[in-house]
């Protein structure tokens, strides 16, 4: 799909913030961020699991579609062209994001991970596999492998893209105990990491 704008200065010539978009952040200084930067109605309830996953105490990153429904792909910014101001200086200032985004319309339910940390990649995995989360390989362009893909954007230069499914999405909305399962998962891998990377 080709996108309106390939930055965000252009979009927001164009944009109203508190019209189009709003945009929801919490620094809460720590070494890994959680975000969504499709979230609102974009990428439907990619915003949940963000603030969830970050609950009080990692800092919390979300650019909010408002906009009707037919229209949202205007304000949807590709990854590896995120340059948001407040996105990028809460990103440099930590040393890794988790980036939650929402694959297409399929009703199926599975996940694909992306993005260059290894070791928060294969922890996300493993936490899925344990709450019974089909996995699938990232396809072509969802991989999170650019290096100026904002989940790429930390310190360490390396961080971990989640491609949610739409059926998976409502499946977490609609699944309280599998929700928290997989929110606590999450949690405790990023909570760990947190604590020997935050200086």
């Amino acid at each position: 799909m080709r996108y309106m704008y390939s930055s965000f200065s252009d979009l927001m010539a164009d944009k109203e913030e508190g019209v189009h978009y709003r945009i929801r952040l919490v620094n809460r200084h720590s070494a890994v961020v959680v975000m969504a930067p499709h979230g609102g109605k974009i990428e439907p309830y990619t915003t949940d699991l963000a603030e969830l996953v970050a609950g009080q105490d990692l800092s919390f990153y979300s650019f909010l579609g408002c906009q009707p429904a037919r229209t949202l792909h205007e304000l949807h910014v590709e990854s590896h062209l995120y340059d948001e101001p407040q996105a990028l200086a809460l990103v440099s200032a930590a040393q890794t994001v988790l980036a939650f985004h929402g694959e297409g319309t399929s009703d199926a339910q599975f996940l694909m991970v992306g993005g260059l940390h290894q070791e928060l990649r294969d922890s996300v995995l493993a936490v899925a596999s344990d709450c019974g989360i089909e996995q699938r390989d990232a396809s072509s362009g969802l991989q999170g492998r650019d290096p100026n893909n904002i989940c790429n954007r930390g310190r360490l230069r390396a961080g971990v893209q989640i491609e949610a499914s739409r059926g998976l999405r409502d499946l977490l909305k609609a699944d309280e105990d599998l929700r928290a399962k997989f929110v606590s998962g999450i949690r405790d891998v990023l909570v760990e990491f947190d604590g020997r990377n935050n200086t």
